[in-house]
């Protein structure tokens, strides 16, 4: 995974560089005596929009990470506080660290430091999660608590009044995802741009089959001293065959990129019960099948709703020949083999990747474009 880059704080005048609350100030909670904005927040010309604009028209514009709001990490001057408050084991890790913001700044920060995406025509931008400076594995997957400093008095709301502060005190949980966090710029460098290698994870189930040989096809072929039995055997021998249940979790995708109807909607009902026609994760072209694409709706941090999706495969190596292929036996000069031979109700023989529609027992399909949106 590619160094994820660090999100540069940005704002106007009057924000966290200029706070009582600000360390390189020495200012402790105490020490507030400058007079908040009127709002209690940065001038709204001053407010970094949200790339990509969840809420409204998606945008063209390109994915990055993390927050953009201006903060400040706090410090305590007693013992029983601190920031950051990291634990380590052998296989996770999390981190709290506790940030000022300016309280209207709030969501959009929560919003931002937990990731969200969006579609543009075809292409999907992705806002990553807000990652650790030093423990670059670990992203945002949390906002532990929300607290105001310095009330300010009440806003009206549709819902009814709620209290209003001039900093909002957030304490941020970072923690281990399952798939690669990368941004627009980083799949487009390291993987060319291919949706596969981010936000996925992998999962593998064995699922062997077992293959009944029918009774009188083998026969005994006693080696001497052996003289008995001979003949053919005159009951099915089973035959076990290797294949794996695989599945690829596509997380967090927006709203409409598969709303019925949607490219990859149609794509997917397209899809169902068809090989790979090329080499598709390493797995030769005809040993995968799409058996199953289930779909499960979420939520962004912002409340936005999207989706995440997990693509279910059967590999079957056969051979290396795959599902169009079955074991049986041949002569070709030679005594009896066993060998994967193509099956079809036609008199022509096709390699994987080269099977035309309704010549195999199954459809060849580019699984490429599975993770694609046109």
């Amino acid at each position: 995974m590619p160094a994820p880059a660090t999100a540069t704080a940005t704002g106007g005048t009057g924000g966290i560089s200029s706070d009582p609350f600000n360390p390189a100030n020495g200012g402790t909670l105490s020490a507030a005596s400058a007079s908040p904005p009127p709002t209690g927040t940065l001038a709204a010309t001053s407010v970094p929009a949200i790339p990509g604009n969840p809420s409204g028209t998606p945008s063209g514009a390109p994915g990055g990470r993390g927050i953009t709001y201006q903060k400040a990490e706090r410090v305590w001057k007693t013992g029983d506080q601190w920031s950051p408050d990291e634990k380590y084991t052998i296989n996770s890790g999390e981190t709290l660290r506790t940030f000022l913001f300016f309280w209207n700044d709030r969501i959009g920060a929560a919003t931002q430091a937990l990731g969200y995406s969006w579609l543009s025509g075809t292409t999907l931008h992705r806002w990553c999660p807000e990652v650790h400076p030093q423990a670059t594995w670990q992203v945002c997957t949390g906002v532990e608590k929300t607290k105001g400093i310095k009330y300010l008095g009440k806003n009206t709301t549709a819902y009814g009044p709620v209290n209003r502060f001039w900093f909002a005190e957030m304490t941020l949980k970072y923690g281990y995802v399952p798939y690669l966090c990368l941004t627009d710029s980083e799949l487009q460098s390291t993987y060319g741009g291919a949706e596969l290698n981010r936000f996925v994870s992998f999962r593998a189930v064995p699922a062997g089959s077992f293959l009944t040989i029918p009774a009188g096809l083998l026969s005994w072929r006693p080696k001497a001293p052996d003289t008995k039995p001979e003949g053919a055997i005159p009951y099915g021998v089973g035959k076990p065959e290797y294949a794996e249940t695989l599945y690829y979790k596509w997380w967090y995708l927006p709203y409409g990129a598969l709303t019925t109807g949607s490219y990859l909607d149609t794509l997917i009902q397209s899809y169902y019960n068809t090989t790979n026609l090329t080499t598709f994760d390493g797995r030769p072209p005809g040993t995968l099948i799409l058996e199953n694409a289930e779909r499960e709706i979420d939520r962004f941090g912002n409340g936005e709703w999207c989706w995440h999706l997990t693509y279910q495969m059967r590999f079957n190596y056969n051979g290396g020949k795959g599902h169009n292929y079955k074991l049986g036996v041949v002569t070709d000069g030679s005594p009896p083999a066993f060998k994967y031979t193509f099956v079809s109700p036609g008199p022509t023989q096709y390699d994987p990747g080269s099977i035309p529609d309704n010549a195999g027992l199954y459809n060849e399909r580019e699984f490429a474009n599975l993770f694609k949106f046109g």
